[in-house]
């Protein structure tokens, strides 16, 4: 089963830590549930598209 969650942050290295936080967090909680894989997805405004700091599958 997929879900969806949506994170924000002020910059990309706090993106990424929050990123991290998320699925230990997960990883954590669903221990039972065996390996969770995660695929993040980010999103800026138009034309604003930094693709050095793209980074769109983070699998854990």
């Amino acid at each position: 089963m997929a879900s969806n969650i949506t994170v924000e942050a002020a910059d990309l290295e706090g993106l990424a830590r929050l990123e991290d936080v998320v699925a230990k967090h997960l990883d954590r909680f669903a221990f039972r549930e065996g390996e969770l894989k995660y695929g993040w997805t980010r999103a800026w405004a138009a034309g604003s598209v930094d693709p050095r700091a793209m980074r769109i599958n983070a699998l854990h």
